[in-house]
């Protein structure tokens, strides 16, 4: 089982080509990370820097609901990452 530190290095708030508005739309986190295998063979490099860019204002939303009045049941959740089209082209603007 593979762990990661994550150390974030940067952080930088820019407005894409699309951003109607003077707030940024997204946001680039630099960080470096250093993975952690128990398994004596795996071919990791020793440190990795990332790139993780984040919509700040996406379109796409999802829910979470009760599952019944139980409060020991799980809830319902469905995220639905990059429902909508634009978001998915925003993001890739943005890598």
């Amino acid at each position: 089982m593979a762990s990661c530190n994550f150390n974030p290095i940067g952080v930088a708030y820019i407005s894409s080509s699309k951003c109607s508005n003077n707030y940024p739309d997204l946001e680039l986190i630099l960080a470096a990370t250093h993975p952690k295998n128990t398994l004596e063979d795996a071919n990791y490099p020793k440190d990795l820097i990332k790139l993780l860019p984040i919509l700040i204002r996406p379109k796409s939303f999802g829910y979470i609901k009760l599952a019944s009045t139980n409060h020991e049941d799980e809830p319902k959740l469905d995220p639905k990452y990059f429902s909508s089209a634009s978001d998915v082209n925003d993001i890739v603007e943005g890598k």
